[in-house]
């Protein structure tokens, strides 16, 4: 690993680590996400599935700006995220259950991608990358929607019927 010595190190070492992370998250969309059942949340996962593959072409469009390649770093943070994401819906019995666990690992996930995103287009404007801050600023954007869209959808269906999944 090399030394961060300026504002431009970190920015770059933070693409590429949120960059690996989006890889590791289309990796997981097979095995994990797809075992939800509620139909609004699939629905909004397979939203979410496409949205994110596309927020890694942009990514990739940010690195052929900034002219730097996107390998190089390991996001350890998600991948650490994804395996909990797994062991925890597994040990899931009631499928409502699971859907609602899927909704809190997921949006821990998004959560974190809404930091990591927000901190890279402002150190993008800031390095005067502003074509590069524009896309980051726009999968914050979509970061953020999908977010509302679980919350929606965990306060109007999931979590009520995981309760009644109790009685």
């Amino acid at each position: 690993m090399n030394r961060i010595k300026d504002l431009h190190d970190l920015f770059i070492e933070q693409l590429r680590d949120l960059y690996n992370g989006e890889t590791l998250i289309k990796e997981a969309f097979g095995e994990t996400f797809e075992r939800a059942t509620n139909k609004d949340l699939k629905q909004v996962l397979t939203s979410y599935k496409s949205e994110q593959e596309e927020q890694r072409i942009r990514l990739q469009q940010v690195f052929e700006i900034i002219f730097y390649q996107k390998r190089g770093e390991k996001n350890q943070i998600i991948m650490s995220m994804l395996e909990d994401t797994k062991r925890l819906s597994d040990r899931c019995d009631d499928m409502h259950t699971r859907d609602a666990a899927l909704i809190t690992t997921l949006q821990h996930i998004i959560h974190y991608k809404i930091a990591a995103y927000g901190a890279l287009s402002t150190y993008a404007r800031r390095l005067e990358h502003y074509d590069a801050g524009e896309i980051l600023h726009h999968n914050l954007t979509i970061e953020k929607e999908i977010d509302r869209k679980l919350v929606v959808i965990a306060e109007s269906s999931v979590n009520s019927e995981s309760l009644s999944s109790l009685e």
